[in-house]
């Protein structure tokens, strides 16, 4: 699964393609090694967590919509 880090080296966001800094806040993807600055790293979270949410609502599971928030 996707995480939030702080990156070891300075990098390219896969999303807009600014420059990420040494130490700064990012979205890493584990699977491709994607990496993407504060900003992009948002969305795909988002994105991530509503996939999982929707993966659990049909496979049967409860879901409570306030974790996490």
């Amino acid at each position: 699964d996707p995480f939030w880090l702080l990156t070891k080296w300075a990098g390219k966001c896969e999303g807009c393609g600014e420059i990420i800094p040494k130490g700064s806040r990012a979205w890493y993807y584990p699977i491709g090694k994607h990496i993407y600055c504060d900003i992009c790293g948002i969305g795909h979270e988002r994105t991530f967590k509503s996939q999982v949410a929707d993966d659990a609502i049909m496979a049967g599971e409860r879901v409570n919509p306030y974790v996490g928030v």
